[in-house]
């Protein structure tokens, strides 16, 4: 069924968002791991994980219901499309900067008994991103800056509003040391490059284990 990813997950990237919400509650307070990544616990999770979700609930849907008056025929539909449009904002924002065809996989290996990664936390994290667009007002607004991926993981406690001016000298000090800075001009060519991707890793027909 794999084969056929690279056209039916694109449609599916739009229920990540309702995805999310219910795996924040799994994830981080029931089974405490997402798959085989250990999620950390929270150390109130009344206060920082069920009391968000409550009032996400009230403003989203009990206000609009009981208090708005809003008719469960219009209210349901316009939710559950909003949810999917959220779906899709978010699944293509980080898709297309971290899962594509041109990026860096690194493959640890074993050294004096522990697991390893050959590249550096931060050469990882240039190697292992997709910038876009740069210059483009629109699109690091509609991403939230995002377009400068590899910026948002080298420096996550830097404004967003910077990292057009420190994007030039990440990519001439990764050319400087050798380590693949990739930047694609549009999102367009940042997406076709995760959809291949998909396509590549579904014909290939491999199956690739968590430890």
């Amino acid at each position: 069924m794999y084969a056929w990813q690279w056209l039916y997950l694109p449609v599916l990237y739009g229920f990540l968002g309702m995805m999310t919400r219910v795996q924040d509650v799994l994830a981080t307070w029931l089974s405490r791991s997402s798959g085989p990544i250990r999620v950390n616990y929270y150390g109130s999770p009344l206060l920082h994980l069920l009391a968000p979700k409550a009032l996400w609930v009230v403003w989203r849907v009990l206000l609009p219901l009981f208090y708005f008056k809003v008719p469960q025929a219009t209210f349901w539909p316009l939710l559950l499309a909003t949810e999917v449009c959220t779906g899709f904002y978010l699944a293509w924002n980080f898709e297309v900067s971290h899962v594509a065809d041109t990026v860096a996989w690194p493959k640890e290996r074993m050294q004096d008994g522990k697991r390893v990664i050959p590249l550096s936390w931060a050469a990882s994290q240039v190697a292992t991103g997709v910038d876009y667009a740069h210059g483009c007002w629109w699109n690091a607004w509609w991403s939230g800056a995002l377009n400068y991926q590899i910026e948002h993981h080298l420096f996550p406690g830097i404004s967003q509003y910077h990292y057009p001016a420190i994007a030039s000298i990440v990519k001439a000090t990764s050319e400087e040391f050798k380590v693949p800075y990739q930047l694609e001009p549009t999102f367009w060519s940042a997406w076709t490059a995760h959809v291949r991707l998909l396509y590549k890793m579904g014909r290939e027909g491999r199956e690739y284990k968590l430890d």
